[in-house]
């Protein structure tokens, strides 16, 4: 299971069983079987996946093309890095080289994208239809969203940046006083756009979600329809994580947020000034 614990460091405080346990299960001998609270259970690979599922290991050729192909199909457009970093079980010599490859082959086509947090068009690849594929696209919701620290559209920190100018941390594992914003704080998606973050606590005896503070971005100006779209989004939120109701922090602390320094964490939030709360609507309800 992993649980013994011996001489260990790092900022994980991984024990060498641990790191051992890990790096088994990254190379594919290992397999997780089950959980017991937050400690993982592992077994071998073979008594945990079905013969049928079993494949010869690819060699290292295929297992570039695999790993790139996948990641463009799915990210559309993208530079080598951000290939690289889509998986991360390739280094960014051999993405570089693939997609010179895939470039003479006619796999891939090569495009400009523009960088928004620089000003200036970078060179990347394309899936051959992506003109289509922009043409088949929805619109986007027209809803605002909280965002988990490891969704697909922030995962990759430096891609988010490039495309939205949005810079995100996910300070969960930053020393406390290092952190700008907070513990477990939230990209906010508004339709298409990344306009602020929040720094939400589940208050689970109350089974209250509480919003510390929110920050909205260079630009973005709270307004009462802002904040009702805000309050829909946290609704939903509020329903996934099994809390009756939630609570913004009252006008003078986002005020507070909003002016706090980014070069270090801010305090606003926690007031005894009443907040704002709402409601969780039903599961039936549209948000």
């Amino acid at each position: 299971s992993g649980s013994a614990k011996s001489a260990s460091g790092g900022w994980w405080d991984w024990s060498p069983e641990k790191a051992a346990l890990e790096f088994l299960w990254h190379s594919g001998r290992l397999a997780i079987c089950g959980r017991d609270d937050f400690q993982k259970r592992y077994d071998l690979a073979e008594r945990v996946f079905p013969v049928a599922h079993a494949m010869p290991m690819p060699d290292q050729s295929a297992h570039v093309d695999w790993a790139c192909s996948e990641a463009l199909d799915r990210l559309g457009v993208a530079t080598p890095a951000e290939l690289a970093a889509f998986f991360r079980a390739v280094d960014l010599a051999a993405v570089r080289a693939w997609c010179q490859a895939a470039l003479r082959d006619g796999r891939v086509v090569a495009v400009e994208t523009v960088d928004v947090s620089e000003g200036r068009a970078r060179a990347a690849v394309a899936v051959p239809d992506w003109r289509e594929r922009v043409r088949r696209a929805p619109t986007a919701p027209d809803r605002m969203r909280a965002l988990a620290p490891f969704d697909p559209l922030v995962r990759d920190r430096a891609r988010l940046l490039r495309l939205f100018g949005f810079d995100y941390r996910f300070e969960a594992f930053v020393p406390e006083a290092a952190r700008v914003y907070g513990y477990y704080v939230l990209p906010l998606l508004d339709c298409d756009a990344m306009i602020g973050r929040i720094d939400p606590r589940f208050d689970r005896e109350r089974g209250v979600l509480e919003v510390n503070a929110i920050w909205w971005e260079p630009g973005v100006t709270e307004t009462p329809q802002l904040l009702e779209r805000l309050e829909r989004a946290l609704g939903v939120l509020a329903e996934q994580i099994g809390a009756s109701t939630f609570e913004l922090p009252s006008a003078q602390a986002r005020r507070r947020a909003r002016s706090a320094s980014a070069a270090s964490r801010s305090s606003a939030g926690r007031t005894s000034s009443a907040p704002r709360s709402g409601r969780v609507k039903t599961s039936s309800s549209k948000p």
